[in-house]
């Protein structure tokens, strides 16, 4: 019922936020790190459990925008099962973003704003140490094709040895390693 569009029931709030949410998940990061490896200098490599430690960090920074974005877009999907077809006729004529903003404003209503952050527990066991794994297989990544890139450097002797960064492909293939066993 709702022909095609109904498949995309729900996909605004979160790609709307997924800027915002994947801002929050880089930026705990890359704050936990600081604390945890005060003293790592830039390109240095740190410790794994570390990494693994501040990415999860910035997983729980990421769930705080994350929840209410999955529990609008679960609302969203699920109201239209609720209703007549009259009454899902004529919610269809609305706009996506009229139907989401009341959707916001019904959860605020009927459950005040932690309404919002349903389902966080949930969400925050599956995604900490997932998002936390993430970064752990990212950065070993990045540095082992790092590695397999330097071994092709040839030093003439005299020329100054310059700290290795990872080349745009590298970085590239350690996001595609990091990010496949999250599909």
């Amino acid at each position: 019922e709702g022909g095609v569009s109904s498949l995309f029931r729900g996909c605004i709030p979160p790609v709307m936020m997924q800027g915002l949410i994947n801002s929050l998940m880089f930026t705990g990061e890359s704050i936990a790190i600081r604390i945890l490896e005060p003293n790592k200098k830039p390109g240095e490599v740190g410790s794994r459990f570390n990494t693994f430690v501040a990415g999860s960090a910035g997983g729980l920074l990421a769930c705080t925008v994350l929840v209410p974005s999955e529990v609008i877009k679960c609302a969203l999907q699920t109201s239209s099962l609720q209703m007549t077809g009259a009454e899902a006729a004529a919610n269809l004529k609305k706009g996506a973003f009229q139907q989401t903003t009341d959707t916001i404003k019904l959860i605020i209503r009927t459950e005040g704003y932690m309404g919002f952050y349903k389902g966080f527990a949930a969400t925050a066991i599956r995604d900490i140490p997932a998002i936390g794994s993430y970064f752990f297989i990212y950065k070993n990544a990045r540095d082992l094709f790092s590695k397999m890139e330097q071994k092709n450097v040839k030093v003439e002797p005299g020329q100054p040895v310059v700290p290795h960064q990872p080349s745009s492909l590298a970085t590239i293939m350690a996001g595609g390693a990091a990010g496949t066993p999250s599909l």
